[in-house]
């Protein structure tokens, strides 16, 4: 059964990952990593039925070479946390011989990939297998994100543009300094670009297999996507429907025959789910046309219920009834008089002000964490500078030993790495002429954390404000609970009172039969 598999992740160094060791697996070579200083060897990987690289018709032929090409990819990216590659794995079908699913391949690498201007490093895999099981062949493809200029040099992957209002002014950042933000110069990884790929991987395999007579057809969209409201199935294989047609049950047949039935429950409330829809919207267009009638709830006639509702409690105790209604009358004298400055009226409105001062909080806190963040930054970088001044005396001494060198070594050694340590890590901040800024980084950490501390003024000012503005809310809701506790009591007593007349009823009915009789007699 034809299976489609179209994915695209990201070799990063961030997350630990070499391009040279990813290249070494693929393509079941030993390659050494003049990055990490190391070597990958993966040659005895079996499965492994086709390599080739791809190049783009600007492109040094030099990068033929997979070692060369993975270690220039490595070198040119400085940042320890660069992504260094699109890595695509794609499903082939079971359903072509071998020979076709590589004239696939190579014709879909060169139409989808090479022809945008990317090298592509290919390695296809058809893993051994057991008896009985179902063949896995698929494709790797490896493309550095990092384009090639026309001259053969490695460009840029992104450009930083300014990020605009909906007036066309430049938004100011924190920092007071317009937001700029990244955007990739290729397109080779985004959202759209991914869709592409995977369609006409789909197409390519459709179009082939309707000219060899093929009875098998893929689609690159989701079931949502096509528009069938089901659950897939589990792909069973050659293994698992032998032994359903023997009449043994397998886990697998089971779970498939578990999702036919709830896809078939799935059809029946669908069409509930519909008249429900339906008659939902009806009670939802009364409710608010009823709504629209009531006027909105006035906020101080609900404070006012509540601080009766508190004096009222206070005079059930023998002391302090003077001094509990002087502090109830002093709070809300407070909170009218905060409600009529922030023109708050109704508990829409102050739910509305306690939704807006909760993001404020929220963002204020991650400005907080922001500017802690940059200041971090940079005091990491002046703990470098400070271990390079402090270790390069002892590196410059031990450079110059000749005698005795070893052992200088040995009892510094400490210091010695410290020094290759802060070394590579402030080659990574040096200006275009090889130098570093230790005066300006302390500048700008103490900035960071002067703004840090700002904001946490702001942020106890916001708590302060929101402590109030939830005491408000929960006064109401004391008030609307024990409006709704009276409602609730009401109801219950009417459901009494017709119980009460259900029952009366055969009573009723006897003493007019009654007196029906009484009257015919009569």
């Amino acid at each position: 059964m034809a299976c489609y598999h179209f994915t695209l992740k990201q070799v990063s160094r961030g997350k630990g990952a070499s391009a040279v060791a990813k290249a070494a697996y693929h393509s079941g070579e030993r390659l050494s990593d003049a990055y990490y200083g190391t070597v990958h060897d993966y040659t005895k990987k079996a499965g492994i039925v086709y390599k080739e690289i791809f190049l783009p018709p600007h492109a040094p032929e030099h990068l033929k070479d997979r070692e060369t090409l993975w270690n220039e990819v490595e070198q040119v990216e400085k940042n320890k946390r660069a992504q260094l590659a699109n890595n695509f794995e794609i499903a082939l079908m079971n359903e072509f011989s071998m020979e076709d699913n590589i004239l696939l391949a190579k014709a879909f690498v060169k139409e989808q990939f090479v022809a945008r201007g990317m090298i592509a490093d290919v390695a296809i895999h058809d893993p051994p297998r057991k008896q009985g099981e179902e063949a896995n062949p698929h494709i790797h493809v490896m493309c550095p994100m990092r384009p090639l200029n026309e001259d053969g040099t490695w460009g840029v992957k992104q450009k930083k543009e300014i990020v605009l209002d909906e007036n066309g002014q430049p938004v100011i950042g924190s920092n007071g300094k317009p937001k700029e933000r990244a955007y990739s110069v290729t397109g080779w990884n985004s959202k759209e670009t991914l869709q592409e790929y995977r369609k006409a991987w789909a197409d390519m395999v459709n179009e082939f297999a309707e000219l060899t007579n093929t009875p098998i057809r893929v689609d690159h969209r989701s079931l949502k996507e096509q528009g069938i409201d089901r659950l897939p199935t589990v792909h069973e294989g050659p293994e698992v429907r032998a032994m359903e047609k023997k009449g043994i049950r397998t886990t697998i047949g089971d779970l498939n025959r578990m999702i036919r039935y709830v896809n078939a429950r799935i059809a029946q409330v669908r069409e509930l789910f519909d008249w429900i829809k339906v008659r939902k919207q009806e009670l939802e267009e009364k409710f608010e046309a009823a709504k629209s009638e009531v006027r909105s709830p006035n906020l101080a006639n609900y404070l006012m219920d509540y601080y009766d509702k508190r004096n009222q409690n206070a005079e059930q105790f023998q002391y302090g009834t003077r001094k509990a209604k002087v502090t109830n009358l002093k709070q809300l004298a407070e909170i009218t008089s905060y409600l009529e400055q922030e023109q708050i009226k109704t508990p829409v409105q102050l739910q509305e002000r306690i939704s807006f001062l909760s993001d404020r909080f929220d963002q204020v806190k991650n400005e907080i964490a922001e500017q802690l963040s940059i200041s971090k930054e940079y005091q990491e970088k002046l703990r470098a500078w400070e271990l390079y001044q402090k270790t390069k005396p002892v590196f410059d001494e031990y450079q110059t030993k000749y005698f005795l060198k070893e052992k200088f070594r040995k009892e510094h050694q400490k210091e010695i790495d410290t020094y290759h340590w802060a070394n590579r890590y402030l080659k990574d901040y040096q200006d275009e002429n090889g130098k570093v800024w230790p005066n300006r980084w302390k500048q700008s950490a103490d900035s960071a954390k002067e703004k840090a501390e700002e904001l946490k003024q702001k942020k106890q000012e916001l708590a302060a404000e929101l402590q109030m503005l939830k005491k408000i809310s929960s006064c109401i809701e004391e008030i609307e609970y024990d409006e709704a506790e009276r409602l609730k009591v009401q109801k219950e007593r009417e459901k009494e009172l017709e119980k009460e007349v259900i029952r009366q009823e055969p009573i009723v009915a006897q003493l007019s039969r009654q007196k029906s009789k009484i009257f015919i007699m009569n």
